[in-house]
């Protein structure tokens, strides 16, 4: 799994990562993926990326977002 240097996976129960679900971002399949694989609504998962586009398209999908910038 790439988690770049964030290292989120120390933070979330679990993380779908979209280049592993062959569905790049912002396309909102990813956020159906990840909802579906999840078992949950898409009220009950946060969203993380960098990239603010990506964060609208999961917000308007019904997600919490989160933007990060920094490891540090």
């Amino acid at each position: 799994m790439f988690t770049g240097g964030f290292k989120l996976h120390e933070v979330v129960a679990e993380m779908i990562i979209s280049a592993e679900e062959s569905v790049t971002k912002p396309d909102q399949r990813i956020y159906q993926i990840a909802i579906c694989w999840l078992g949950v609504w898409p009220e009950e998962a946060v969203f993380a990326d960098d990239l603010a586009e990506n964060l609208q398209v999961a917000r308007s999908f019904g997600m919490w977002s989160l933007q990060f910038k920094s490891t540090q």
